[in-house]
């Protein structure tokens, strides 16, 4: 049995940390430095009026001058080194659960298509049934539609896979398949109703119990692996890029 490779984390950036740096910084800078140098070289020039600058004089002055230089220096060297390190973060991120994006959204299509082991085709088997005929309880088709053209584009944009784009297709890709999800929960609140009802003949009412739950299975297998891979992409990347909870389709009872 292989093992479960452990999600990359690497350093992410807290804009909090950074405001707290800069005011420090500039604190420092205008409330000690500024003032401290000034007094610094006006004593300078006054010990050393009627004589030659001293060394000591010229390396305080130096040293000081390198102070002020690294003070002024340090948030723009720790923003260019936040930004590597972001990038790289990016680049781990992408290289490691890529493939595994590629293969979730070739599994959601056969969620959303014309396959006969799907939710969407037993809803739209159910549509013709007299008893339920004036009690539509289908899925929106033409929201379905809107999904699948939404997938077809960015599974293109995954063909010509860039690292820097791969947080903005997980999330894209984690909105569609979300959208689907919640359709199917609200389409399970309405079967639950209809069967409550009490007005599908016995044949039906199995045949309606059986399919909706063994296509329930399939679902909630793709939405379980689904959820833990954006769990994992998001302890990753550092931040919440994408959806990761998913309330499980319940059986018809």
């Amino acid at each position: 049995m292989k093992k479960r490779k452990r999600p990359i984390t690497l350093f992410y950036p807290d804009p909090q940390n950074d405001k707290t740096q800069d005011e420090f910084s500039n604190h420092l800078l205008k409330d000690f430095l500024i003032p401290f140098g000034s007094v610094l070289i006006a004593a300078i020039v006054f010990l050393t009026a009627n004589y030659q600058l001293p060394k000591w004089a010229i390396s305080v002055v130096v040293l000081y001058l390198i102070i002020v230089m690294v003070v002024v220096m340090i948030n723009p060297i720790i923003r260019i080194i936040s930004f590597f390190r972001e990038r790289q973060r990016k680049k781990q991120t992408a290289k490691s659960f890529y493939p595994q994006l590629v293969d979730s959204g070739k599994e959601f299509v056969h969620l959303i298509d014309g396959s006969t082991n799907n939710i969407i085709y037993l809803l739209q088997e159910i549509q013709g049934w007299a008893e339920i005929s004036n009690n539509p309880i289908l899925i929106d088709m033409e929201h379905i539609e809107t999904i699948r053209n939404w997938l077809q584009s960015v599974q293109k944009h995954l063909d010509l896979y860039r690292f820097k784009d791969f947080l903005h297709l997980v999330s894209e890709l984690s909105s569609l398949i979300n959208q689907y999800h919640r359709s199917c929960v609200q389409v399970q609140q309405r079967l639950e109703t209809l069967v409550a009802a009490g007005k599908l003949p016995e044949q039906r009412l199995r045949y309606l119990k059986r399919e909706w739950n063994l296509r329930r299975e399939n679902h909630n297998l793709f939405i379980n692996k689904w959820g833990n891979l954006t769990k994992s992409i998001n302890e990753s990347a550092g931040d919440r890029v994408c959806i990761d909870y998913y309330e499980p389709l319940k059986t018809l009872e």
